[in-house]
């Protein structure tokens, strides 16, 4: 099983990185379309790999009777988000100029690694995750017995 936590980290600091990158080229006048399109790939790419990641967690944070909520209010805010950030950043793009929407796209997502930071993932260990406790497993398990005297004839 992977740390879903780790994952989400460092898709984050990934997200930060390239926002305060953008943020920093822009102040500095060395923004080119390639690398504002290199970056796009890249921040798209890795909210492609958080997403699925943020779908795995919505039940390890909310209770079995919350869960169908959580997850219609997940895709709710995925959509929501995707109409109303790219409208307000067009607005501020006009007030304060794209060098300061890249920096504060980049605290925003600073904001979110500090709200992963508090999370407690729950460890559950499955039988099967490592490859010794897997052998173990099948040796005590009597399905696999008893299907293997079956095949045998016994």
């Amino acid at each position: 099983m992977t740390d879903r936590k780790k994952m989400l980290y460092v898709g984050y600091i990934c997200l930060a990185v390239c926002a305060g990158g953008l943020a920093i080229l822009g102040w500095l006048n060395l923004l080119t379309p390639y690398v504002i399109l290199g970056s796009i790939f890249l921040i798209g790419t890795r909210f492609a790999f958080n997403a699925p990641i943020f779908s795995a967690v919505v039940p390890e944070i909310v209770s079995n009777e919350e869960l169908p909520s959580a997850s219609i209010l997940s895709g709710l805010q995925l959509n929501i988000s995707g109409i109303i950030g790219p409208a307000l950043g067009g607005l501020l793009l006009v007030f304060v100029g794209a060098s300061t929407v890249f920096a504060l796209n980049a605290l925003c997502l600073l904001a979110v690694l500090i709200s992963i930071a508090s999370w407690k993932p729950k460890v559950s260990k499955l039988p099967l995750e490592s490859y010794f406790e897997s052998g173990r497993f099948l040796s005590i398990s009597k399905c696999f017995v008893d299907s293997g005297d079956a095949a045998i004839g016994a």
